[in-house]
């Protein structure tokens, strides 16, 4: 870099005005806010081009009659505005000059404003960071007081600029500004700055980097004018060789007569062929320059790269527990991969979080045998019997859709489009976890995942987040137990890892115990098998308008209520077996607890709650009242439209069919339905015998 001197300055005004026999005439190419004024007509389609990132806030750019072309209001990242309407005209010379009016604002570090010509000049303010100059080529220039932190009023910041640019050698000869910001004055000048051949010409763009406060910048004019330039020129060849073998078709290019060759990044850029990858390595361009004959010939030398192996290990301080992925590849390339959430080791499960919420990262291959390790840590979980990402599951189909990708443990989770069994577990007791990931929407349908053993449901889980979350259940297995998946989710609703632990042995038998009335309701906690009881037998309940009819069962399910009655009348005990987990009832309208509640109330606006309970002598089913409800225990809910005060139990254990026993419950209500003594509904009785209110009455 040198300073800008008087010389080059009327060198270069010497060439746009005709007196060198390179030059023509000067024309304009694009102006504004000069003899020409900005209109709304700049705001439309492909006029000045407005591109909004993805997170900005609004920010509508406006047609000022004292600012010019104006980006007013809020801007987060970034508002760029592209003008297509520059053509320049090959190997001329390019002069622009415009009037930028810097703006922006305080607030946080980072704040900036810029304009940019083509792609590799843009002039850029940041006041926060009291920095502002020029970018060429990637190569910053700070300019010396160019912004004033503390001026808050930035309508009088505004630079003058000129920059002239010999498109032939892409070469800037002249950049000068001159201008305002705050109370300093702004004065720089560059020359023979080159941009590189890659360089483009026929773009501006304004706009802003927003990190906090409004922010605001303005073109207040444009001109821009080129001074065509007649040339001899000639063509060269480009040949691309690894020793003998050409690895890309040689490229027939032309450029002006004595010019240095150039050549662009694209020339040195990895070449594939034939599956096998190519590493730039020298070419000989600076010995050469373009001759008049189009005989010159520049070699650009590839290699073949080599190929390394790599392997990606979960490690605990200096001990590998897993290795995550191994395999080769050519030098250079980068290597992509996905980690779970846990791997286990022994049965205990080690951890590593996500980076930036995704279970994913990617490394460059620089060297043969590279191993890379990610750090996990032991964690409390262990007596791990099985652990698995979903996907990993077979007969599971793999979630492609949504952010289920990158946001679950090894970036995938699954669904199952049928049941699926995915481990065999000896007899014990068991705790499962199952994280769900659900990137529908949070599901307002609430997808249930449901986990069997055998035929029975022993777990669900609701999906119902767009992030993931785990839900945990125990259960027991008295033998060998197929573990399945039920059919359930979708493409955007998945598992993403499952792991059971085995936290016991089998629990087989449970006694169960009836008081002296005979009758109790009774929740367990483990499935029962009530086939060879002899003592106590077990009902369900279903409610038909005045009637609960209490229908035996022999196997009842962890957590399901139930009646359980004597068989001979008062006190009883018996030693149950455990069966595995087994599916609840349907319709049975007992609802089980196995946690204390401490008030039931009587409706919850959809059933009403009853508890079975002694009052004046009498066992029945009575209105709940804000009772407390024991664990273990059951409670009867009925719906609110049936209405009924007053219920007739009928017991219906296959040998004795109709009312064997009648208790009262609640209230006497003379509208309650009618029965004969086999517990048929009687809508007009005869004479005869009959039970109303669960009461005996005689009609004569």
């Amino acid at each position: 870099m040198r300073k800008f001197t008087i010389k080059s300055l009327l060198i270069t005004a010497a060439l746009c005005l005709g007196t060198n026999a390179w030059t023509e005439e000067t024309t304009v190419l694009y102006e504004r806010g000069t003899t020409t004024a900005w209109s709304e007509d700049d705001l439309a389609e492909e006029a000045w081009n407005v591109s909004i990132s993805d997170r900005s806030f609004p920010c509508t750019p406006v047609i000022n009659e004292t600012l010019g072309l104006s980006l007013p209001g809020k801007v987060r990242n970034q508002e760029i505005m592209n003008s297509t309407q520059i053509v320049p005209t090959a190997n001329s010379i390019l002069t622009i000059d415009a009037v930028w009016n810097v703006g922006g604002t305080t607030g946080k570090n980072g704040n900036k404003t810029y304009f940019k010509i083509g792609n590799q000049i843009e002039f850029f303010a940041m006041p926060q960071d009291q920095k502002g100059g020029v970018i060429v080529n990637g190569t910053t220039y700070n300019f010396s007081n160019a912004c004033n932190r503390d001026n808050n009023n930035r309508s009088d910041d505004v630079w003058t600029i000129n920059v002239v640019i010999n498109t032939a050698t892409n070469v800037i000869t002249a950049l000068n500004v001159s201008g305002q910001n705050g109370n300093t004055k702004v004065s720089e000048a560059l020359a023979d700055l080159s941009l590189g051949i890659d360089a483009i010409f026929n773009t501006l763009s304004l706009g802003c980097v927003r990190m906090a406060n409004s922010m605001y910048t303005s073109l207040k004019s444009i001109k821009i004018s080129e001074c065509k330039q007649t040339l001899n020129e000639a063509n060269y060849t480009i040949k691309y060789l690894c020793g003998d073998i050409v690895v890309k078709d040689q490229a027939i290019r032309s450029g002006v007569v004595n010019k240095n060759i150039l050549l662009p990044q694209s020339d040195k850029e990895v070449i594939w062929k034939d599956n096998v990858k190519y590493i730039y390595v020298s070419d000989d361009s600076s010995d050469k320059t373009i001759t008049e004959d189009g005989l010159t010939v520049v070699t650009v030398t590839y290699r073949k790269a080599d190929t390394y192996s790599y392997t990606i290990n979960a490690t605990d301080g200096a001990n590998v527990i897993t290795d995550i992925k191994s395999g080769s590849n050519f030098e250079g390339e980068t290597i992509s991969y996905a980690y779970s959430l846990y791997v286990n080791k022994e049965g205990t499960l080690y951890k590593k979080g996500p980076v930036n919420s995704q279970y994913n990262g990617s490394f460059k291959l620089t060297e043969n045998n590279q191993v890379v390790n990610l750090a996990y840590a032991a964690t409390d979980i262990t007596n791990v019997e099985y652990w698995s990402e979903a996907e990993d599951i077979e007969g599971m189909t793999i979630i492609t859709e949504g952010n289920t990708t990158i946001r679950s443990s090894a970036s995938a989770s699954a669904y199952a489009e049928q049941d699926v069994v995915f481990t065999t577990l000896p007899a014990g007791k068991y705790k499962i976890t199952v994280n769900i990931c659900d990137a529908a929407g949070k599901n307002p349908s609430g997808t249930v995942f449901n986990f069997k053993a055998g035929e029975s449901v022993f777990f669900g889980y609701a999906a119902g987040n767009i992030n993931n979350s785990s839900g945990s259940g125990e259960f027991n297995l008295v033998k060998d137990t197929q573990i399945s998946i039920a059919k359930a989710g979708k493409n955007k609703i998945g598992i993403d890892y499952i792991y059971i632990q085995r936290i016991g042995d089998a629990t087989t038998t449970q006694n169960v115990t009836v008081g002296s009335n005979g009758i109790a309701t009774f929740t367990p906690s483990v499935a029962l098998d009530f086939t060879n009881a002899t003592n106590i037998k077990a009902y369900t309940a279903t409610v038909s308008e005045t009637t609960v009819t209490l229908t035996e069962t022999k196997t009842v399910a962890a957590g399901e209520g139930v009646i359980i009655k004597s068989v001979n009348g008062g006190e009883a005990q018996e030693t149950i077996a455990v069966a595995n987990p087994a599916t609840a009832t349907k319709g049975n309208a007992l609802v089980g607890t196995l946690v204390d509640i401490a008030e039931l109330a009587t409706t919850d606006g959809t059933y009403n709650n009853y508890i079975l309970n002694v009052v004046g002598g009498k066992v029945g089913f009575y209105q709940a009242n804000n009772k407390k409800v024991a664990a273990g225990k059951a409670y009867l809910q009925v719906p609110v439209t049936n209405g009924a005060k007053a219920l007739t139990i009928v017991w219906n254990d296959g040998e004795t069919t109709g009312i064997e026993e009648n208790y009262e419950f609640g209230t006497m209500n003379s509208d309650a339905a009618t029965f004969d003594l086999s517990g048929r509904k009687v809508a007009n009785p005869a004479k005869g015998l009959y039970i109303k209110n669960g009461k005996k009455f005689i009609v004569r």
